[in-house]
C-alpha cells in the first residue's frame, strides 16, 4: 500500500461507540476523526520523528564541539552514542511489541513522549561545560545522556512501532515503504542542516525550533493513541504471530542481519573520521557520508529493483583497487597519462579531496551491497521489530568497534585498511555468487580470479598499514585527539626529530647542540610569529601566550626574563614535547604548559597579561572553529596588553581563514597584516601564513615588519564573522 492511500489504513477495523440515530446527523468525534486519519498521522509521525532524529545529531554535536577541542573524535563519539541510543530505541520498540497489546503500546509510548518534554531544550547549557580535558569521551557521553538521550530513544523507537501498528492493521501489507519514508525524512534533515539551518540560525534558536518540532511529534503520538484506543480488534501481537507465522527467526538469520548492518556502520564511521582528519571537522563533512549511507537504505528498501548485486559489487571492487593504488602511491605509473589528460600530477597526489572522493564512493557502493543484501533477507511482518533490532545492534557494534576497540588495539588508523579489505572480500563473494549465475561464467574460474585479487589486495593493505615511514619511528601514540608519531631522519645538516599529527607536520628539531635552538618549520625568523617576537622583544622582557604547543618551537625565541605560557588540550603532545624534544628545556625563558582547551583556560586568565598571544591550533587542516569566533577574540583582547599583538597561524590547504580573522580585527577596532613565507628546505622552513592583529601602529610601521617580503595589508578582504552561535565552513572553502 502506498502512503498516498493511507487514509484507509484502519478502514477494516470496527468503530466503537453508538451508531448515529437514524435521520439525524451527528458530528464525528475526535476518536472517529483520529481513526479515519490514522494513515496520514502515521506518515506525518514517521517523517517528523526521522527528521528530528537526524537533525539533532549535527545540532548537539556542533554545540559541544568547542568544549572538547573541535577534533574529529568529537563527532565520532557522538555518532557512536546516537547509534547505541538508536539500538536502545529499537530494543524498547521490540520488547514493547512483544509483551503488550497495541493499545497499551500506544498508551505507554505517548506517556513517555510527554514525559520527555521535561528534557527540553536539548542544547546543553554552559553550566555543563567541562573544566578539564581529562576523559573527553566519557564527558561527551555524560552530556548527551543528560540532554538528549530520552527524546532521542523515543524518537528512534517511533518508526518501528508505527510500522508494526501499520502492519497489524493491514494484515496483507508489509510496511517497508514507511521505512523508506523514514529514511527520506532523515535525509531531508541532514541535507537541510549545512545549507539552510546552520547558515541561517543560531544554535540556541535551532534548539528551540527542534523542541517545538518534538512537541508537535508528541501531538501526533496522542492522536495515534486516541485512534488505537477506540479499536477493540488490536490484541496481543504474539497471539497473531503464532497463528499466522509460526516459527521465529533463526540465530543465523539474525546474525546475518546484524553483520551486514555492522559492516555498513563500520565503513561509515571509519570513512567519516578519515575525511575529517584530512580536511576539517564540520557538519558538512559529517553529513555527506551519513546522507549517502541513508540513500543506500532508501534505494534498497524503496527501489529494490535498482539493486543489481553483481554490478554494485563489481563497482565496489574496482573502487577499492583504485583507492589502494592511490594510497600506495602507485599512481606514479600513470603520470604520463595524467599529464596527457590535463590533470596536474602534483595536485592529484596531494589533494585529499581526490582520496576523499574515492572513499565516499566506496562507502556508497559497499553500503548498497550490504543494504541490498539486507532487503533480500528481510522478514515477514511478524518479525519486523526483531529485524530493526538486529539492524540497530549491528550499527552500534560497528561504530563501537571503530571508536572503542580499534584505538585500544592499534597505534595507527588502520581501520581504513580494514574497511577496504572487508569491502573487497564481501563484494568479491557477491560477484562470485551472483555474477557466475547471471553471466554463466564457471565458478571455478571466477573463484580463482577472486582469490588472486583478494591476495593482492591483502598484500597492499597490510603493506600500507605496516609500511615504514620516511624515517625511523621513535614514538607512536593514539588517543582521543588522533595519532601522533615521532620519527628520526637525517638531512644535510644532520639528524633530527620530527613530530607528525596524522599526515601533518607539527614540529622539527635537530639533535646537535649548535642547531637544536634553531626555530624551524612554521616558526622561522622570517615568519609572522618570528618577526613579531623579535620586534616586540627589542623593548625588554616579554610574556608570550601560545594556543597550541606542538613541540614548543617558539620557546627557542625566549630570553632571560621572558615568560612563555602554552595551552595544550592533548596530554600526549605535552609528554612528547617534554621528553622527545628539548625546546622547552633549552629555552632561556621561563616556560609553563597548561593542559586543557585553550578557550576555557584563557577565560580563567587575568587581564592585560600578554605582549604576544600566538594562535597556532590551525597548522593542521582540521581547525577548531571555536577559537576564531568574535567571542574568542574578545577573550584574547582582554588578556592582551594595550600594545600587544595577536599572531594567528592561518596556513590551510582548503580553507580561506583570513576573512574570519579580518572580521575579528574589525570587531576589536584593530589593524591586521598578513605575513607569508615560502618553503625553504635548506633552512627547514615549511612555509607559513600568519596574520598579525594589533592596535600598535609603531609595531606595524617598524622597519623589520614593513620590509617583510611576504607582507599583505589585507585591505581588500571581505570580512566573514564567526560567533559561538553561528559559524559555517561553506563560506571559507577555497
Amino acid at each position: 500500500m502506498s502512503i498516498s492511500h493511507s487514509d484507509n489504513l484502519l478502514s477494516s477495523l470496527p468503530v466503537s461507540g453508538r451508531a448515529p440515530i437514524s435521520g439525524l446527523e451527528s458530528k464525528p468525534s475526535i476518536e472517529e476523526f483520529a481513526r479515519k486519519r490514522m494513515g496520514v498521522i502515521c506518515a506525518i509521525a514517521t517523517l517528523l520523528s526521522a527528521f528530528l532524529v537526524f537533525q539533532v545529531q549535527p545540532l548537539v554535536s556542533k554545540s559541544i564541539l568547542p568544549w572538547f577541542g573541535g577534533g574529529p573524535s568529537v563527532w565520532t563519539t557522538c555518532l557512536v552514542f546516537f547509534q547505541v541510543a538508536l539500538l536502545a530505541g529499537y530494543a524498547y520498540a521490540h520488547y514493547l511489541c512483544r509483551f503488550f497489546s497495541i493499545r497499551n503500546q500506544a498508551l505507554i509510548h505517548s506517556g513517555l513522549v510527554v514525559a520527555a518534554v521535561c528534557f527540553l531544550p536539548i542544547t546543553p547549557g554552559d553550566d555543563l561545560k567541562p573544566l578539564t580535558s581529562a576523559q573527553p569521551g566519557s564527558n561527551i557521553v555524560w552530556l548527551l545522556l543528560l540532554n538528549v538521550a530520552a527524546p532521542y530513544v523515543l524518537l528512534s523507537a517511533t518508526s518501528p512501532l508505527i510500522q508494526s501498528w501499520y502492519g497489524w492493521a493491514n494484515q496483507n501489507k508489509i510496511p517497508y515503504r514507511l521505512y523508506a519514508l523514514s529514511n527520506i525524512g532523515s535525509l531531508t534533515a541532514l541535507l537541510s542542516y549545512p545549507f539552510l539551518v546552520e547558515p541561517a540560525l543560531s544554535i540556541d534558536l535551532q534548539g528551540i525550533i527542534w523542541s517545538i518540532g518534538f512537541v508537535g511529534f508528541g501531538g501526533c503520538c496522542l492522536f495515534l493513541t486516541i485512534a488505537i484506543s477506540g479499536s477493540r480488534s488490536l490484541q496481543l501481537p504474539a497471539t497473531r504471530e503464532k497463528e499466522t507465522e509460526g516459527s521465529g527467526v533463526s540465530r543465523i538469520t539474525w546474525f546475518k542481519w546484524c553483520l551486514l548492518s555492522g559492516l555498513g556502520s563500520m565503513a561509515l564511521v571509519t570513512i567519516t573520521n578519515e575525511i575529517c582528519q584530512e580536511i576539517t571537522v564540520a557538519p558538512l563533512l559529517w553529513i555527506i557520508p551519513l546522507s549517502l549511507y541513508l540513500v543506500t537504505f532508501i534505494i534498497g528498501f524503496e527501489k529494490p529493483s535498482w539493486y543489481l548485486a553483481r554490478w554494485w559489487s563489481l563497482a565496489c571492487l574496482l573502487l577499492v583497487l583504485s583507492a589502494i593504488v592511490y594510497r600506495c602511491d602507485a599512481w606514479t605509473l600513470f603520470d604520463d597519462l595524467l599529464e596527457y589528460s590535463g590533470i596536474n600530477v602534483e595536485w592529484f597526489y596531494e589533494n585529499p579531496f581526490v582520496e576523499a572522493g574515492l572513499m565516499v564512493a566506496i562507502l556508497f557502493c559497499f553500503c548498497m551491497v550490504c543494504h541490498g543484501e539486507l532487503y533480500q533477507r528481510r522478514p515477514t511482518r511478524s518479525h519486523l521489530t526483531s529485524f530493526y533490532f538486529a539492524l540497530a545492534s549491528g550499527g552500534a557494534l560497528g561504530g563501537l568497534f571503530v571508536s572503542v576497540v580499534c584505538p585500544q588495539l592499534f597505534s595507527e588508523l588502520v581501520e581504513t585498511e580494514l574497511v577496504l579489505l572487508t569491502a573487497f572480500v564481501i563484494s568479491a563473494v557477491v560477484v562470485w555468487t551472483d555474477g557466475c549465475r547471471r553471466w554463466r561464467i564457471p565458478q571455478a574460474f571466477v573463484g580463482c580470479l577472486v582469490g588472486v585479487l583478494v591476495t593482492i589486495t591483502l598484500y597492499f593493505v597490510v603493506s600500507q598499514s605496516i609500511a615504514a615511514s620516511d624515517g625511523e619511528s621513535l614514538i607512536r601514540v593514539r588517543n582521543f585527539y588522533g595519532v601522533l608519531r615521532v620519527e628520526s631522519l637525517a638531512d644535510e645538516n644532520g639528524r633530527a626529530r620530527v613530530l607528525y599529527h596524522g599526515r601533518t607536520l607539527h614540529g622539527f628539531q635537530y639533535y646537535s647542540d649548535e642547531l637544536a635552538d634553531r626555530p624551524t618549520t612554521y616558526y622561522d625568523p622570517d615568519s609572522g610569529v618570528g618577526l613579531a617576537i623579535n620586534q616586540l622583544g627589542k623593548t625588554g622582557p616579554q610574556r608570550v601566550g601560545a594556543v597550541g604547543l606542538g613541540v614548543g618551537t617558539i620557546a627557542a625565541y625566549g630570553r632571560p626574563g621572558d615568560q612563555y605560557d602554552f595551552f595544550e588540550i592533548n596530554p600526549a603532545v605535552i609528554d612528547i614535547a617534554e621528553h622527545a624534544f628539548s625546546y622547552l628545556d633549552r629555552s632561556a625563558a621561563e616556560t609553563s604548559v597548561q593542559l586543557g582547551d585553550a578557550r576555557i583556560l584563557i577565560e580563567q586568565t587575568p587581564s592585560d597579561q600578554y605582549d604576544i598571544l600566538v594562535l597556532d591550533a590551525f597548522s593542521g587542516d582540521a581547525i577548531p572553529m571555536h577559537l576564531l569566533t568574535l567571542e574568542a577574540f574578545d577573550e584574547y583582547d582582554r588578556c592582551l596588553k594595550q600594545d600587544g599583538v595577536i599572531a594567528v597561524h592561518v596556513s590551510n590547504r582548503y580553507l580561506n581563514l583570513p576573512p574570519v580573522v579580518v572580521a575579528a580585527a574589525q570587531h576589536l577596532n584593530m589593524q591586521c597584516l598578513q605575513i607569508e613565507t615560502e618553503e625553504t628546505e635548506a633552512e627547514n622552513s615549511a612555509g607559513s601564513s600568519w596574520i598579525l592583529v594589533t592596535r600598535n601602529s609603531d609595531f606595524l610601521n617598524a622597519e623589520a615588519i614593513g620590509a617583510a617580503p611576504g607582507r599583505h595589508p589585507l585591505r581588500d578582504v571581505s570580512p566573514i564573522s564567526w560567533t559561538d552561535q553561528h559559524s559555517s565552513l561553506i563560506d571559507v572553502f577555497k
